[in-house]
């Protein structure tokens, strides 16, 4: 949700005033904050968790949770581009690992196993520098995964990338087909769950026949 709906708003204040103030509670600011600060360079102003200010205004979002609207899009890949460099040398078939997630599909640590073996690289974005993710995903031609936050980095792909989306109905919506349309990006769903592929063996080879 921070990438796709909190950080465009930042972005979008700053266009609008870049001397605008980005305040932030210490104990929440991370990695991913700092790097943007100094990539916008911005300095985020330390604030407790309740603010009270004379005048507020507010950007909005303009568009539902998940659902980003493609001017946003167009601004993160933008920033994308900021953060790193060219990439070089990152793999061009990814698959987005969520073994470590409570969310983690049946069977994947084998179906990960089936996929390297088909020359996918095994990405766990949970375990990566920001900016490593962001150079991956710029690089990544073929993207497959699970439903997931890590998906939503498909935004800094080029368009044109094929996103494979492994659907799970418990957790369903369709905020990464939505991606992909204003990104230009060809949009896959696989069903893992309603026992199609009932199997890592058949839910492997459907990801592989899916990024021919």
């Amino acid at each position: 949700h921070w990438l796709i709906e909190d950080l465009p708003l930042v972005i979008r204040a700053r266009e609008v005033d870049p001397d605008v103030l980005v305040l932030a509670h210490a104990e929440g600011i991370t990695d991913r904050h700092r790097v943007v600060a100094q990539t916008l360079n911005f300095t985020i102003q330390d604030a407790p968790k309740t603010v009270r200010l004379r005048e507020h205004v507010l950007p909005g979002r303009a568009s539902d949770s998940w659902f980003i609207h493609p001017d946003d899009a167009s601004a993160l890949h933008k920033l994308g581009e900021q953060i790193t460099a060219t990439p070089v040398d990152t793999p061009e078939r990814i698959y987005v690992s969520r073994r470590a997630d409570t969310r983690s599909i049946n069977g994947e640590e084998q179906l990960e196993r089936l996929l390297a073996d088909a020359g996918f690289s095994i990405i766990a974005p949970g375990t990566l520098a920001w900016e490593e993710q962001i150079a991956i995903f710029r690089g990544a031609r073929i993207v497959a995964g699970a439903h997931g936050a890590g998906l939503a980095n498909a935004v800094f792909s080029e368009s044109g990338a094929k996103v494979i989306e492994l659907t799970n109905a418990r957790h369903y919506n369709r905020c990464f087909e939505w991606i992909c349309h204003v990104k230009e990006h060809e949009y896959v769903p696989i069903s893992s769950d309603d026992g199609t592929y009932a199997s890592p063996e058949a839910l492997a080879r459907a990801i592989i026949e899916a990024a021919a």
